[in-house]
């Protein structure tokens, strides 16, 4: 997942790590990415969605939520969310669907982040 998000046009790139941070950080070495580090990560999912967001720049438009092991997820799927995320204005969820299912990653917009620390 880290090469895909690197090659898309999605920025900045945050990795939010918890578990074998120390780990995590040495494979990333060198790279453009901004480590957010979760303390709180054994508390679940949202902790390190919360992390994240809580790191992004203020004036950002939306988030671009990819997990980290999604090795089929390539660099235009993501912009093909990112498209679609301008398309509507920047005022829309994007979900990718396969198949009928919906996935991951997924893009929210800025005025959802309230929401999300909410949770």
């Amino acid at each position: 997942m880290r090469s895909s998000a690197l090659a898309s046009a999605a920025r900045p790139v945050l990795v939010v790590t918890g578990h074998q941070q120390p780990q995590v950080e040495a494979a990333l070495a060198g790279l453009a990415v901004t480590i957010v580090a979760n303390p709180a990560y054994a508390s679940g999912l949202s902790s390190s969605l919360k992390a994240g967001i809580g790191a992004l720049p203020r004036q950002i438009g939306g988030v671009l939520v990819a997990l980290g092991d999604m090795p089929l997820v390539r660099p235009a799927h993501l912009d093909c969310l990112i498209a679609a995320f301008l398309a509507a204005q920047g005022q829309a969820i994007m979900v990718p669907t396969h198949r009928g299912q919906r996935g991951n990653p997924v893009l929210w917009p800025a005025a959802c982040f309230a929401e999300i620390f909410g949770a």
